[in-house]
């Protein structure tokens, strides 16, 4: 995400705001708690939930809006929803 943010923001000479500084990968956190065999695109994260996907996919609307039911059974099942990553390093953020 932070590649793409950070090229459409030199590409169309916008600056970008700090609080895109840190971000979350939903895709990482639900494999690492729900101990998934790979890292699994939305739909199918759903899936695994029991869940089905509410909207048209690739909306970037329904795929928030999904993404964030997704974060709230995350949430329920004790999983820690703070950022993950840094640009400032590029590397994954270590809480103790």
């Amino acid at each position: 995400m932070y590649r793409f943010l950070f090229t459409e923001c030199l590409r169309k000479k916008l600056d970008r705001p700090p609080y895109f500084d840190e971000w979350l990968d939903v895709r990482i956190l639900f494999h690492e708690v729900l101990k998934t065999r790979r890292k699994l695109n939305v739909e199918k994260m759903l899936n695994f939930l029991g869940m089905e996907f509410d909207g048209n996919p690739h909306c970037g609307l329904d795929d928030a809006k999904n993404i964030g039911r997704i974060l709230q059974l995350l949430r329920k099942k004790g999983a820690p929803i703070r950022p993950m990553f840094s640009v400032h390093t590029l590397q994954r953020i270590v809480y103790l």
